[in-house]
């Protein structure tokens, strides 16, 4: 008697698994014809877009406030959910790839901005050249002059 309550509840558990991959079959061959029906798309609309996708959860950044922060964005499409694959679970950065990305992106951002000030600089020297060459003249008479003077006393 025992072992017929065990082989019913075995019997029911592989039965909603059955259950499980028939539905999930299901849902498959709808997105299959989903997908079918728009392989010949000229332009992406918001009527295929509403057809393909059923949700768009979009996380908070992990850094607040940051121009260059990660955001995860998690798509759910309609008959299958979220879809992850094996590239889309090695694209996701661990803790140390994503601080080691922002101080590669803020290092970046201050080369950015010393090559704007260099040229900045190149340019301003060469609008004011002779006005540049004078302060230099300037500054070595100047030079001379207290050389001679400390020679002197």
């Amino acid at each position: 008697m025992e072992e017929y309550y065990s082989l019913k509840a075995e019997q029911e558990q592989i039965e909603e698994r059955l259950s499980e991959f028939e539905n999930t079959n299901q849902r498959a061959k709808n997105f299959i014809k989903l997908a079918e029906s728009y392989s010949d798309f000229e332009e992406l609309t918001p009527i295929a877009i509403n057809e393909f996708i059923s949700k768009i959860v979009v996380h908070e950044r992990d850094v607040k406030r940051a121009k260059y922060a990660v955001q995860r964005i998690e798509v759910y499409f309609n008959y299958i959910g979220k879809f992850e694959n094996e590239l889309t679970k090695e694209i996701e950065p661990t803790e140390q790839e994503m601080i080691q990305m922002r101080e590669e992106i803020e290092e970046a951002k201050k080369e950015k901005t010393r090559a704007y000030h260099r040229a900045y600089s190149k340019e301003y020297r060469s609008k004011n050249i002779e006005k540049f060459r004078e302060y230099e003249r300037i500054k070595a008479r100047e030079y001379r002059a207290r050389k001679k003077l400390q020679a002197v006393t």
